[in-house]
């Protein structure tokens, strides 16, 4: 017998386990290791592997695609924050200039409004 609940929750729960195989994904590089470029498993190349993942793209479900979508766009806006933070402190760091956040700026800018380079 076949439990059965909203779809909203499998697709939440789907969602749920994917992330954490992504997370927990014993073959992800950390940001200090090079990725090598060669058959690391020896069994296919990267030609065929991306064949290989397009044709289960393609056979895969809607709510399935959606998922994937949704985390992409997460993990997008997650990389996205995290590089302007860095770029701020970097600017504030060399430069010596401060870029504001984002709620920071105002609405519309004019020349006269840009930040002067450093000297």
């Amino acid at each position: 017998s076949y439990l059965s609940a909203p779809a909203h929750e499998i697709k939440k729960f789907r969602k749920m386990v994917i992330q954490r195989l992504i997370d927990e994904n014993p073959f992800r590089l950390t940001t200090q290791e090079k990725r090598s470029h060669g058959k690391i498993h020896g069994k296919m190349s990267f030609l065929e592997m991306s064949k290989y993942m397009g044709k289960k793209w393609k056979q895969s479900d809607e709510t399935t695609k959606l998922i994937f979508r949704e985390l992409s766009s997460e993990g997008k806006a997650k990389f996205n924050k995290s590089l302007t933070v860095k770029y701020r402190s970097a600017c504030s760091k060399f430069y010596g200039v401060n870029i504001p956040s984002p709620k920071q700026v105002p609405s519309k800018v004019t020349p006269d409004d840009n930040i002067s380079s450093h000297e």
